[in-house]
């Protein structure tokens, strides 16, 4: 080795040796949980930009609190329905009072000009079809076309029972002096209504009859969506993962007596009326207090020169079997008497059908209009591919123009 080498060898030795720069234990782990969270939050906005720009994404629908009813859909919103990735896509809009349709109300009327009011739940809301393909405006349309004048407003919303159909009807629709009054009846209206079956935690006002027939309301408290909630919505993924495809809904129809969400509600004492019931009893009174409700709205009705009308949605396992040209044999009337588990589509033959004709009300059974049209044009009355038993546009236009002929028919608002 040469001087030269060994001079750089021995510099080498004596320098001081380079140290790695290492950070306290605690600081290191903050420093990997905000690389994770920089890239959580990165992977989240490049998904939530994704999502909306390749799948259709539900707007959220905001509620408000109405005194008069309840929790219900707020005014003056637009937007776009959707379930699944786009089974379901439609466009709504609520007007200045809160009601799914493309157009305002007004109190001041024509004589010459027919008005018909329609009430129901989140079937006559029509949340699944353009707001202009739903049954009300395919009854008015159905009557201009046959040379009549004709306006039809339309009072439904998502989670609405008898019980809050006759405080629309008393305290909003007779405002509008309808000729006739047309109310939707569905399976879960007898539910969503009693007070022997829903919890005091409602979210909307109910009635009770007394053995006078005079109807008290019971108040709800009044309710506003959490902020985490209303925070959360604004979320594309959120929408998509728990409005569109309801992956966290697990209450689901709590209308059988044998879920669990009801038998909770039974054992901590949160039912509104009628503890200690047997589950028979408590349907027996709720078909005793839906027929007095609807006697009640019949009699206001007739006060006010309005001619009413009830209508049942139709048997969906009929119509169903139907699309698959098959035959629809119901389970016997003993094995479910009242209508609440296996029988339930069955209500409007055993029940609805009954008590119109002993309050002398006119009453329509859906179920074999819709069926001849299924079986004609081979088209779903529903949205049953994707388990959702609303109507589809078929559905709509069949009840609109059903409901069309009989105020044609009938519908004079003389009162019998």
């Amino acid at each position: 080795m040469s001087e030269g080498e060994l001079a750089a060898a021995g510099a080498a030795e004596s320098a001081p040796t380079a140290q790695k720069v290492r950070l306290p234990h605690g600081r290191r782990w903050l420093f990997g949980l905000a690389a994770i969270g920089l890239s959580a939050a990165v992977a989240l906005l490049a998904a939530e930009v994704l999502l909306r720009a390749l799948l259709p994404v539900t707007d959220v629908i905001n509620s408000f609190w109405d005194p008069v009813i309840g929790a219900r859909t707020a005014p003056n919103q637009t937007g776009r329905f959707v379930r699944g990735n786009g089974a379901i896509s439609a466009r709504f809009a609520f007007n200045s009072r809160g009601w799914n349709q493309p157009r305002e109300y007004a109190v001041e009327r024509s004589p010459e000009t027919a008005r018909v009011c329609l009430i129901g739940d989140s079937f006559v809301e029509a949340l699944q079809v353009d707001a202009n393909d739903a049954m009300s405006m395919v009854g008015q349309r159905a009557m201009v076309a046959a040379g009549h004048a004709a306006e039809w407003y339309a009072f439904g919303c998502s989670g609405f029972g008898l019980a809050q159909y006759y405080l629309t009807l008393r305290h909003y629709v007779l405002d509008y002096r309808p000729d006739v009054v047309i109310v939707l009846l569905v399976p879960n209206d007898v539910y969503d209504s009693s007070p022997f079956l829903v919890p005091r935690t409602t979210a909307l006002n109910t009635v009770h009859v007394d053995a006078d027939g005079a109807p008290h309301v019971l108040l709800a408290a009044p309710f506003e969506p959490p902020l985490l909630r209303r925070v959360a919505y604004a979320s594309a993924i959120v929408r998509f993962v728990n409005v569109q495809h309801a992956l966290f809904d697990r209450d689901g129809g709590v209308r059988d007596l044998r879920h669990p969400v009801f038998l909770r509600h039974e054992r901590a004492g949160l039912l509104l009326m009628g503890s200690g019931l047997s589950v028979e009893e408590r349907w027996k009174r709720s078909w005793k207090h839906a027929e007095d409700v609807l006697r009640l709205m019949r009699d206001l009705c007739r006060g006010a020169g309005s001619r009413l009308l009830l209508v049942y949605c139709g048997e969906n396992p009929a119509l169903r079997a139907a699309y698959a040209g098959e035959t629809f044999v119901a389970a016997p009337p003993e094995s479910d008497p009242y209508c609440m588990n296996e029988r339930i589509w069955e209500m409007g033959v055993d029940w609805f059908g009954p008590i119109s004709a002993r309050l002398e009300v006119p009453y329509i059974d859906l179920t074999a209009a819709l069926a001849a049209e299924v079986r004609r044009t081979g088209r779903r009355h529903d949205f049953g591919a994707i388990g959702d038993d609303h109507y589809s546009e078929l559905g709509h236009r069949v009840a609109g123009e059903a409901m069309a002929r009989w105020v044609l028919t009938h519908g004079d608002g003389n009162v019998e």
